[in-house]
């Protein structure tokens, strides 16, 4: 099962990509207003559970 943070990032990968093809850690950052360690660490975990 998907937690709202989850969801929330892969909502902004989604949007992000409509608009680049390649999306950085800074582009997620900007875009939910988290700082880029965060991000990292959740990309980590999506990246594990194969998303």
């Amino acid at each position: 099962m998907v937690s709202l943070t989850e969801e929330n990032y892969l909502k902004a990968l989604y949007r992000l990509s409509q608009d680049k093809q390649e999306i950085t850690v800074k582009d997620i950052a900007a875009q939910l207003d988290i700082k880029m360690p965060t991000v990292n660490s959740m990309i980590k975990k999506l990246a594990e559970k194969n998303y």
